[in-house]
């Protein structure tokens, strides 16, 4: 006979996984931002009050000036969310030991944090694709200058919002097109092996403090029907300005608004009638906050 679940083992279980699978691309696209409230509102940052150039002078004895806003204030609701698996009385019998109904019960959270963690990411990556419409197309041959590029990129948006991109976001065959790329290897003079890695490339683009992330991730179409796996962010590549301090307030193109910091809390588990359902839940909204702030390739490799 099995024995009950461990409820507290079985949450910290799932937290440590929770801090592995977290949705690594999701938090790196759209920063976490903790609202402490399920409702609220943001600014606007579509308006142009951010760019005006007041008359700040103040004549002796005189007043300041009043700055001039056209700023609007956007109400976000939160979308709470919540996955569960079944685990069949029959099964946990059969594993016939309380070592058994453990791994049995880890094997299943185990799976359940996986699938949360791609629905966080997919549902990131919808929210954002919908906020800043289609992609423009590039073709990336063997001797396209992609690091010029990716800085014509930068500059149309510091151009147009003051702000210089500082992350780019590679799918796995952009980047390997980009790092294999001849006049990438080139800014490599002197090297018997040209090797550029992910964490120093961005010292190659128009703002050289750009932070920069390879999506490995995979997503497949539905159980019953035929398998079509496919890198989470098709053939996109994502330049785009965050604040180095994200908030509620601050003008990055993208947020993850969450009323806490970590998303999951762990694991719930209650009994049904012939077995145990394991449930896990969070509250979030993935948000275009400033949609000029960023752009996205579709790439095409030759």
């Amino acid at each position: 006979m099995a024995t009950s679940a461990n409820i507290s083992v079985l949450n910290q279980f799932a937290k440590g996984l929770f801090q592995d699978t977290s949705s690594p691309v999701a938090d790196f696209l759209a920063p976490v931002v903790p609202t402490g409230a399920a409702e609220f509102s943001i600014i606007d940052y579509g308006q142009r009050s951010g760019f005006q150039t007041p008359d700040a002078r103040r004549a002796i004895g005189g007043d300041s000036s009043a700055v001039v806003t056209d700023g609007e204030r956007i109400n976000v609701s939160l979308q709470p969310y919540a996955l569960h698996d079944m685990i069949d009385n029959h099964e946990l019998d059969r594993a016939t030991t309380g070592e058994g109904s453990r791994i049995l019960r880890e094997a299943r959270v185990r799976n359940l944090v996986s699938q949360a963690g791609n629905s966080r990411l997919n549902e990131t990556l919808n929210a954002l694709r919908t906020g800043l419409g289609s992609p423009g197309g590039q073709t990336w041959a063997t001797s396209t200058d992609v690091i010029s590029a990716i800085d014509e990129k930068m500059k149309e948006i510091a151009d147009s919002i003051g702000l210089l991109p500082n992350r780019v976001v590679f799918n796995l065959g952009a980047w390997e097109a980009f790092k294999n790329n001849s006049t990438v290897i080139d800014r490599y003079p002197g090297s018997v092996t040209a090797a550029p890695q992910i964490g120093g490339i961005g010292s190659l683009f128009l703002n050289p403090d750009t932070q920069c992330m390879v999506s490995t991730s995979v997503f497949d179409s539905k159980i019953r029907q035929a398998s079509a796996k496919a890198n989470a962010l098709t053939s996109d590549v994502w330049i785009y300005y965050s604040s180095d301090s994200v908030d509620m307030f601050d003008p990055s193109a993208f947020k993850t608004f969450r009323v806490r910091n970590n998303p999951f809390g762990g694991v719930r588990v209650v009994q049904k009638d012939f077995g145990e359902k394991v449930i896990t839940e969070w509250t979030e909204a993935a948000f275009v906050n400033n949609a000029a702030a960023a752009t996205r390739i579709a790439v095409t490799v030759s």
